[in-house]
């Protein structure tokens, strides 16, 4: 894998019957993040701490860095950070999340902890 282009758009909706993640206006599949870890057998999910959004932070994570474990050890961090606080439609750049990966870095890599972590929440509405 090859990391992605920062203005790269990732979005997703939740309908009455699921949810629909797209990068660059096309489907997003679990299949990738699911043969690292799976959390999740149905799906991604957002909004809440738990497997669907775990395993949307993971699958959103390999693609944007490439690095299988570099992902590993940051999605969890990006899921509380990000994909936990997003509401029924979101859209983020590839550029938003790398810019969190460095945050992750500096806070829980570098142990920084002077500051607590304040939620990255995007605008509801994003096209897809």
């Amino acid at each position: 894998m090859n990391p992605t282009n920062r203005d790269t758009v990732y979005t997703g909706r939740r309908f009455a019957d699921g949810v629909e993640v797209k990068r660059d206006r096309r489907p997003l599949s679990p299949a990738a993040s699911w043969r690292v870890r799976n959390h999740s057998p149905t799906g991604f999910e957002w909004g809440y701490g738990g497997s669907g959004p775990a395993q949307l932070a993971l699958a959103l994570m390999l693609d944007v860095l490439g690095d299988a474990g570099l992902a590993q050890r940051c999605y969890h961090w990006i899921m509380w950070a990000t994909v936990s606080t997003w509401s029924n439609s979101w859209r983020v750049t590839a550029g938003e999340l790398l810019d969190l990966v460095e945050r992750w870095r500096a806070e829980v890599e570098g142990h920084d902890h002077a500051e607590p972590i304040a939620p990255f929440v995007v605008a509801e509405g994003g096209g897809a």
